[in-house]
């Protein structure tokens, strides 16, 4: 069984805790800039070409859908992300090995339909390599 328990942290405690951890605790970090959107360029093929401050709100919200566009086709989908994601919904505190690994590998496996979704994961998630990103999450397993 795996549980975990929700705490409200401050960021000096986030901070503190992470700080204390042993190194690759917590897996790998994989870290994507993407090019740089250039607001004149993006006001002209937007067709703000004659923009007024009564357009802020239209023209930051196209900015914004436009800038997360660019992050979701950039992002890779990691193992981590997937555990994290399917533990945090879960709706008990508790879920057992044997239906996590079943959740991630649905999951994994629609990923690699996926033409669009880029992974850093070749072979599907095997139990050792996601206790050990359970417990770098800060879950509590037990027998």
């Amino acid at each position: 069984m795996i549980s975990g328990k929700k705490e409200l942290l401050t960021l000096r405690d986030f901070a503190a805790r992470t700080i204390s951890l042993k190194q690759d605790y917590l897996g790998e970090i994989y870290v994507k800039f993407l090019e740089p959107l250039v607001v004149s360029d993006f006001l002209k093929y937007s067709g703000y070409e004659n923009f007024n401050f009564k357009q802020t709100p239209e023209v930051a919200l196209r900015m914004t859908r436009e800038f997360y566009l660019r992050q979701s086709k950039e992002q890779n989908v990691t193992l981590n992300a997937i555990i994290a994601g399917c533990l945090l919904l879960e709706r008990s505190h508790q879920i057992t090995m044997k239906d996590l690994l079943a959740r991630t590998t649905i999951i994994f496996e629609y990923i690699k339909l996926k033409e669009n979704c880029k992974r850093l994961m070749n072979i599907p998630p095997q139990q050792p390599l996601v206790e050990k990103h359970v417990a770098g999450l800060g879950f509590k397993m037990k027998n």
